[in-house]
């Protein structure tokens, strides 16, 4: 893999393991530690791509927004 591709699959695993943990113990029992462990990437990789939680977690609540709007289009479109 390119550089660049592993760069976003680690972007990636790390707004995927924000959504899972802050949604399980909510933003403010949930650390960087907590990410970085759950995503399999270091703490330098974390900072690298993020500038602190909270660039973070904006990321990720945009990602799961664009899902459920995706999602809601679908439904709608069906007619359920």
């Amino acid at each position: 893999l390119s550089p660049k591709q592993v760069a976003e699959d680690q972007r990636q695993r790390i707004v995927a393991a924000t959504g899972e943990i802050m949604g399980e113990r909510g933003y403010l029992n949930t650390s960087v530690a907590d990410i970085i462990s759950r995503a399999g990437v270091s703490r330098e990789t974390f900072y690298r791509l993020f500038d602190n939680k909270l660039d973070c977690f904006l990321v990720a609540f945009d990602a799961i927004a664009t899902l459920l709007v995706d999602h809601l289009r679908i439904v709608l479109a069906e007619g359920v």
